[in-house]
């Protein structure tokens, strides 16, 4: 009964949110009515994103378990206001089942993270790459600040004027750092990585893995024994066999702790009088904050 009544109140605060930014975002409309529509157009993105922040700040607070986090994720359907101006809709999905790749570079912004190099170092001798150590070091001296190369020509800065040290922002930065390396080694298996399902980026040092979301092919990369309905089921942290604390302190395998840094991705799409827009973004639980805001077109 504890469990129906959490899915109803995350249920509920639900609907509630996307309700709250539908008229919030209406209200503010019809205040700028008297701006002109080139500036109304370029404001109501602005509008409609500060509106979502207020409510998804009010909707995560209630969330203080992986159940109940596992209860907002998902696609929302679109929800108008009675007079059909504004109607939005959007999605909230997990991305710590993958790994973080600006976590290979500690705080320090200058030392290796351990337990991410091993990750990267059986991923890539996964998809028999002729050098991990070569890409891995690649992708480390672009992310810390220092100018000291890992290994031969892995300094890119130190070839290239329009190459700078510092956070990778889109896995196309990642992408075009194995087309270097594919031209320093001569090696086409890096072409069959599959970088969005392995990988996300967020500007935070944050390299905890969720037991929950964690695909099966990483579970056994590093060893993990788990108990499984069938081939295509997920792995989940209670599913975990024994006691293997050794491995998830290893590599930094946790479920959701409230508190704690956890990053979801959002996609919000909404559509005024005819004209539709939306944008993607990065939310963290802790830190309450949005980020890697992109504009996107949903046709």
């Amino acid at each position: 009964m504890m469990k129906k009544g959490i899915a109803l109140m995350i249920t509920v605060s639900m609907i509630a949110v996307i309700t709250a930014i539908v008229f919030t975002t209406v209200t503010l409309l019809d205040r700028s009515m008297t701006q002109t529509q080139a500036l109304l157009r370029m404001t109501q993105s602005q509008q409609i994103l500060s509106s979502f922040v207020t409510s998804l700040k009010k909707l995560t607070a209630q969330v203080d378990t992986p159940e109940a986090l596992e209860m907002i994720l998902g696609e929302f359907p679109s929800l108008s206001d009675p007079q059909g101006i504004f109607s939005m809709s959007f999605s909230i999905r997990p991305l710590q089942g993958k790994l973080n790749l600006n976590s290979l570079i500690g705080p320090d912004e200058t030392t290796l993270s351990q337990s991410m190099y091993e990750l990267l170092f059986m991923i890539f001798n996964h998809y028999r790459l002729i050098s991990p150590d070569q890409l891995i070091a690649l992708i480390a001296d672009s992310i810390d600040k220092d100018a000291e190369e890992r290994s031969a020509r892995t300094e890119q800065r130190l070839y290239r004027s329009d190459i700078s040290n510092g956070m990778l922002s889109s896995l196309e930065e990642v992408k075009a750092l194995a087309n270097i390396y594919d031209t320093l080694v001569r090696d086409p298996m890096v072409k069959t990585i599959p970088w969005e399902e392995l990988f996300y980026l967020h500007d935070e040092h944050n390299a905890t893995i969720d037991c929950n979301f964690m695909s099966p092919f990483l579970a056994n990369l590093v060893g993990l024994q788990y108990e499984m309905a069938s081939e295509l089921s997920p792995v989940r942290c209670d599913l975990l066999d024994g006691d293997q604390n050794e491995t998830l302190t290893r590599y930094n395998i946790a479920p959701f702790t409230k508190g704690k840094p956890y990053v979801v991705e959002v996609e919000v799409y909404y559509e005024i009088e005819g004209q539709s827009g939306g944008f993607y973004a990065h939310y963290d639980f802790s830190t309450q904050r949005i980020s890697h805001i992109k504009a996107i077109t949903r046709f």
